[in-house]
């Protein structure tokens, strides 16, 4: 969240603990073993009021090759009696970090959702991002308004994901197919980005 996590009245803030790690071990639910090992793990969270009235939010670390990751979240926020829609947004790509934030000047170029496929891409001073993340299906998550578990929003898990890095002169810095992605669309946001 950069500066942003400082201010004390936002209504929610966000947090990322690891961007990528392995997994060992097991769970068992409903005396079935679900076995971890070998798998890859990522841990964020939430914390304050409220959720955002809408959002995106966008994570993958199932990627064809490497050790990978890329979140991406856009919500309108509410500001001193009115809002501005924030974006965070990185890849983790071959050991390095690219950063796009509403803290760092990054800007949304575009922004669309037709036909179960999020596209939209992302530039700052240095790179441009294209990314294209077609939505499957999606189960009920309960999510907080005002501090009460009162709000039913749509979550995929199993969604599929496209991305190209650029240097903003169009040279091509990599590629990426990734599946299993987490993916959420409170569509109200899309209004915001006709």
């Amino acid at each position: 969240m950069g500066w942003y996590s400082f201010v004390p009245f936002m209504e929610c803030k966000h947090g990322i603990g690891s961007v990528f790690h392995d997994l060992n071990g097991d769970v068992t639910i409903d005396n079935k073993r679900v076995n971890f090992s070998d798998g890859t793990g990522y841990i964020e969270k939430d914390w304050g009021t409220s959720f955002p009235e809408s959002w995106i939010w966008l994570h993958c670390n199932t990627f064809n090759k490497g050790r990978n990751s890329f979140t991406f979240s856009v919500a309108k926020i509410p500001w001193l009696g009115s809002f501005f829609m924030g974006h965070i947004c990185f890849l983790y790509f071959e050991g390095e970090f690219y950063l796009f934030a509403t803290y760092n000047n990054s800007k949304i170029v575009t922004l669309k959702f037709a036909n179960k496929t999020l596209e939209f891409e992302l530039k700052n001073r240095n790179y441009h991002l294209k990314v294209n993340a077609t939505q499957k299906h999606s189960g009920m998550l309960k999510a907080p308004i005002i501090g009460e578990m009162n709000r039913t929003i749509k979550e995929s898990i199993n969604s599929e994901i496209e991305i190209e890095l650029f240097k903003n002169n169009g040279e091509l810095i990599g590629q990426l197919q990734g599946n299993r992605a987490g993916l959420e669309i409170v569509e109200k946001i899309l209004g915001y980005f006709k």
